[in-house]
């Protein structure tokens, strides 16, 4: 989380950021807050970069307030079924409330020309007029490097994770019809 939160910091995004957490009052110097329930306003996406165990109550939380989340949690450790019935969780609790998931085990949303990157990841993406999908957190990182020494941008860059819920199709439809993509 404290990757995360240090690259939405130093991508310049000018939209609000609303940092939580149910332990702190502060983090990286800016204000905490307790819960989603502590923020008075919409959101249009969510980071979640908690426990596992939590994520499903977060998505609860969600409901009337959040738009969207992507999921940078990655799967509890344990048995494939816990996985599964875990996924299946996740999944029904969005639905419920009205959210869309991108993930779990998202590497996370960059939109560079907006100063936004949500990710985890150790090189921040160029601007440009290409958008890069990917499921692989690895791959679009790698990429991310590689396009960086060769001076490609991004108009958008998303990788999916375990896919629970938006799926590539739906990021090739937002591809085809965003403006700031070729």
């Amino acid at each position: 989380g404290r990757i995360v939160c240090e690259n939405l910091l130093a991508g310049g995004f000018a939209g609000e950021l609303h940092l939580v957490n149910p332990k702190r009052n502060t983090v990286l110097g800016r204000k905490a807050f307790r819960s989603l329930r502590s923020i008075d306003r919409p959101i249009d996406l969510a980071l979640v970069c908690a426990p596992a165990e939590t994520v499903p109550a977060i998505l609860t939380e969600c409901r009337g307030r959040v738009r969207a989340a992507a999921i940078l949690t990655g799967a509890p450790a344990s048995e494939p079924e816990v996985y599964l019935r875990w996924r299946r969780q996740l999944v029904k609790r969005a639905r419920s409330a009205g959210v869309r998931v991108l993930g779990p085990a998202s590497f996370g949303i960059m939109r560079p020309t907006i100063g936004l990157n949500a990710t985890f990841g150790a090189v921040d993406a160029l601007p440009g007029r290409l958008a890069l999908i990917s499921q692989s957190g690895a791959v679009a990182s790698a990429l991310l490097d590689f396009a960086r020494a060769a001076g490609i941008g991004f108009s958008t860059v998303a990788a999916l994770g375990a896919a629970a819920d938006v799926d590539v199709g739906e990021l090739l439809e937002f591809a085809l019809a965003d403006a700031e993509t070729d």
